[in-house]
Parts: structure tokens; sequence; C-alpha cells
């Protein structure tokens, strides 16, 4: 009972009209600063269509050569990443030229810049029939504008990738299907060449077995019946033989035809889910199509085999006519012209065989690069500014428990309120400005922090401590212990509104609207400035406005103290409390 009569007599304390909303402030303040800091940290991904990106299109388009019956392909596909951008709204995309983006990254107005090259699509287009490095495109990003902005930007050029590689995966589909529409067009064409070749005579009786001529051997002329009998004896056995592997031809052209049907038909899906949100379903169709490109690319080593040995038995023929009589040329002209479809079809498989490259294609086909201006290299040395600066905060407020905001009889003496202003604020400003110095220090000495201007940063946090130091003097005379609370929340709202973390526009709209106002925003560019390097305005801008704030500070200091040199009965006479039983 007089643990709980202890407990009552303490808050009898707060019955004072100007201290009965003391103990609800109290509780209200750590409420407030949670709750301030976790709804600007409550899924900031939400709101990433209102922060700021610049897109640069270089690219122009290109067309592929016209193939066989198909016409000319137009291949263009940076317009089409840039649809893709503009249609997908997320993030507010600025499209401008890579001077003014530049520019914007460098000074902050916005966060990352993705950059389309020149040469894109003919990196695309060379990438459809050659084996050839992919087309690639640049990220640039920028740590002074805020460390996390960085892996921000990376996670959307990774989608951005996957839209890049949708649109090569479809140019790639079309122009796998059209070389190879082509390439089996050819292959029929020798198919009915060779049949018209080999078609047997009714008058002509088989003749017996010659001895076997060499390959690419003119054979000397015939002199004899004998001689054009056995010539063309030989000459029919090579055309039977030729026909035949003319025909093993047919068989696995027609297999790799089919097989590059169901390769096509996997990049399609494989281009149609890259759009997905289903990761694993891309994976899976990624994967499928590359294992039917290498399906079909083993079908292109038997069939490069069958079209070599078509082509020797076919030079062995024509040798073995080279000595007829004018009456045969006729079918020497035919055989040449067989002989060069030989050829051409053998020109074709590189340029259908864009297999060759299709499943590298399908796993990887467009590459990025990542430029960082200004990087902070280490999770810590990005973070330092935020850190540095909430030093300062940190110790005025503890500081404030143990010092006194002003000196009582000093109110009574000859001194100015100014003079008596200034005399409490310099034990808590010298105090946090020696800390804050204390702790960069320490992280320059032991925790390589690197700043790029140790001495500017050291005159910035040194003001930025004066400044902090001099607001939770001016609320502590004003409001007392509520003031130190209010500084608290302050603080709080500072730090969720500044972009310490995430872009400011990713953050709900008041918070956002605030942003260019507070001295917190200007404070943390600053120092990121120092540290990791930026434009030097943004150092000037800060010292300004930590000067101005510090003397806006004092001044209220001083009027408030001025104010309490005129006496009242309340001031004279402090409540008198029960006395503890």
């Amino acid at each position: 009972m007089r643990l709980a009569r202890l407990a009552w007599t303490e808050l009898q304390r707060f019955r004072d009209t100007r201290l009965q909303f003391v103990p609800m402030l109290l509780a209200a303040a750590p409420i407030a600063v949670i709750l301030i800091l976790l709804i600007s940290l409550w899924n900031p991904s939400a709101r990433l269509e209102n922060v700021p990106a610049a897109v640069v299109n270089e690219d122009t388009a290109t067309t592929l050569p016209a193939s066989g019956s198909e016409p000319p392909q137009k291949v263009d596909a940076g317009a089409a990443l840039e649809r893709e951008l503009k249609a997908t709204r997320s993030y507010d995309w600025r499209f401008t030229s890579r001077s003014e983006a530049e520019r914007l990254l460098r000074n902050g107005s916005v966060y990352f810049t993705i950059i389309i090259p020149d040469g894109f699509s003919q990196k695309v287009a060379r990438s459809l029939s050659q084996q050839t490095s992919p087309p690639v495109l640049q990220l640039r990003t920028n740590d002074a504008n805020g460390f996390m902005s960085t892996p921000l930007a990376s996670q959307q050029m990774n989608e951005v990738r996957e839209q890049a590689q949708t649109i090569v995966l479809n140019y790639l589909a079309r122009n796998i299907t059209q070389e190879w529409n082509n390439l089996r067009e050819q292959i029929e064409q020798l198919t009915r060449s060779a049949q018209a070749l080999t078609a047997p005579q009714p008058s002509q009786a088989p003749p017996p077995a010659p001895a076997p001529a060499q390959p690419g051997v003119a054979q000397p002329p015939i002199t004899s019946l004998e001689q054009l009998t056995q010539r063309l004896s030989q000459a029919s056995a090579d055309a039977s033989q030729l026909s035949t592997t003319l025909q093993q031809l047919g068989t696995a052209g027609a297999k790799m035809t089919w097989q590059i049907n169901d390769t096509t038909a996997a990049a399609q899906r494989a281009a149609d889910s890259a759009n997905s949100t289903d990761q694993t379903l891309t994976r899976q169709n990624t994967t499928d199509a590359s294992t039917s490109a290498r399906l079909a690319q083993s079908d292109v080593g038997t069939i490069t085999t069958q079209v070599q040995s078509a082509t020797d038995q076919a030079n062995t023929l024509l040798s073995q006519l080279s000595g007829l009589p004018q009456s045969a040329q006729n079918l020497t002209e035919q055989l040449k012209g067989l002989k060069g479809q030989f050829e051409s079809v053998s020109r074709s498989f590189p340029a259908a065989a864009g297999i060759n490259s299709t499943s590298r294609d399908l796993q990887q086909p467009v590459t990025t690069e990542q430029v960082t201006l200004n990087p902070a290299r280490t999770t810590g040395r990005g973070l330092a500014p935020v850190a540095l600066i909430l030093t300062a905060s940190l110790t005025a407020l503890i500081a404030l428990q143990f010092l006194r905001p002003y000196n009582p009889r000093a109110l009574t003496g000859n001194l100015t309120a100014f003079t008596t202003a200034a005399a409490g604020l310099l034990p808590l400003a010298a105090l946090t400005t020696l800390t804050t110095l204390t702790t960069y220090v320490i992280a320059e000495t032991f925790l390589t922090l690197d700043a790029k201007q140790p001495w500017l940063t050291l005159a910035l946090l040194a003001l930025a401590a004066v400044a902090t130091a001099a607001s939770a003097h001016a609320l502590k005379i004003l409001l007392g212990t509520a003031g130190e609370a209010l500084f608290a929340v302050l603080l709080a709202f500072q730090v969720a509104a500044s972009g310490a973390l995430y872009p400011p526009q990713a953050s709900p709209s008041l918070y956002a609207a605030l942003n260019p106002y507070l001295p917190f925003t200007f404070t943390l560019k600053a120092t990121r400035t120092t540290i990791t390097g930026g434009p030097a305005t943004a150092v000037w801008q800060a010292a300004i406005i930590l000067a101005v704030l510090s003397c806006i500070a004092l001044t209220l200091t001083a009027i408030l103290l001025r104010r309490r040199r005129t006496y009242t009965p309340r001031t004279l006479h402090p409540a008198i409390h029960p006395r503890t039983p």
C-alpha cells in the first residue's frame, strides 16, 4: 500500500496546469517517432512511379537483307524498348539526350539513367545471323544522390533487360523461322533436281560396273565407243549414289525442319513469358528453348556431312562427264547447276544456325553494364552521412538531460538576454560538436571512411552540430521537457522525409512535399558530397541554411529569456506539493 501511495505522490507533480499534459506527451513522443519512420518505409516500391529517371535512346533502325522469298526485315529494337518503358511507367521516365541526362544525374534531378547506345539494333541484327557479342544496355547511377538509389536502379535495370530480351527473342524467333524455311526450300529444290537427272530412261540397259573415278580429277578424252560406254556406266552409278545421298539429305532435312519448328515455338514461349512475373516459368521456357536449339544443332552436323558428301559425288560425276562429246554438254551444265545449289545450301547453314549460338542467345540475348558516379563502394560509407548527422542530434538530446539551458542567476544580472542565451548554448554546442567530430575521426581512421574532402567535411559537421544544438536548446527553453520530445519527433520526420534511405519521391506525399524545405535534406546532400563526391553547390547551400538556422534559434532563445525577466506572482510563488508521507 505504501508503494502505491509513493507512486501516486510522484504523479501529483503533474497536477499543475502547465504540467498536466507532460505524461501524455512523453508517451506520445516515442509512438510518433516510430510511426513516422514506419510510415516512410512502408512499401516504398509501390511509389517508385514517382521517382524520376532518365532514358537516352541513341539507337537507329537497321534492316536485315531479304532472305529467299522473305522481304527485308526492319529491326528497331531501341524504339521498341522505349515504347515498352512508356507503357509500363514503372518510374517517372524522362526521355532526353545524353548530355541533358548527365546533367540531371549529377545535380540529383534524376536518380539513374538508362542508355540505349548507338548501334543497338545493328548488334541485335548481327546476333540474329552470326555468332557475335550481344547488344549492351548501359546504366548510370550516382551515389551522391543516395546510396540506396543504386540498388533500386540495378533492380529496375534487370526488368528493363527482360523487356529488351523479349524484343530480341521475338526478332530471333521470326529470323529462325525465315532462315530455316529458306533452307528447307533449297533442300527440296536439290531433291527435285537430282531426281530429274537420275530418272531412268526406258531404252537404257544397265551397264557393267567400271572402275571408280577420283572426284575433281578430269578423265582423259574418249577415243572409242567402248570408253564412252564405260564412262556412261560410271556416271550412271555415280548419279544413283548421288540420288541416294540426296534422299537421305531430304529425310534429315525434314527431321531438322521439325526440330527447328520446335525450337522456334520454344523460343516464342520464352519470349512471351519474359513479360510474366513468374520467373520460374520464364526460366523453364528458356531452358526448353535452349535444349531444343542444341538438338537442332546436332542435326546441323549430320546434314552438313551429307551435303559435303553430295558435293564430292557431284564433283566425281562432273569429272566422269568431262570427256564426253558435245551431245552430253547439256547434262554437264545441269550437274554444274546442281553443284551450285549444293554450295548455296552449305552457305545457308551458318545463317540458319543462329542455332550455333541460339542456346546462348536465348539465355542472355542482351547484357548490361553499370557506371556509378561518386561510388560509395561499401554500405557503411554510403550510410555514413546519415550516421554522422544523427550523432549531433542524439548528443544534443542526451546532453540536455544534464546541462541547464541557461543560468537562472544570469537573468537577474546586468547581462543582456542574447549573452545569457549564448552562454547557455555554448556548453551544449561544444559537447555536440566534439562528439560529432570525434565520431568522424574514428570512422576516417579505423573504418577507412576516406572522405573526398576531409577538412570540408569537418567544417560542415561542426556547423551542423552547432545548428542542431541551437535548435534543441531553443525548444528546451520554449517548452521544457515537451520541447525535447518535440525535437525527437521533428528529427524522426526529417530523417524519414530527407531521402536518407530511399528517394523522397517514394515516400508518402506529405514527406515528399516537405522534403525540399527541410534542413536535414540539405545537410545530408552536402555531407554525401564531401565524403563521396558531387557538386560543390550543395555544400554552400547547406552551409548558408545551417548558419541561418543557428542565428534564428539563438535569436528565439534570447527573446524567450528576455520575457522571463518579467516576474509574475506565478513565477515568484511556485505550486506547493503535498508532503511525502
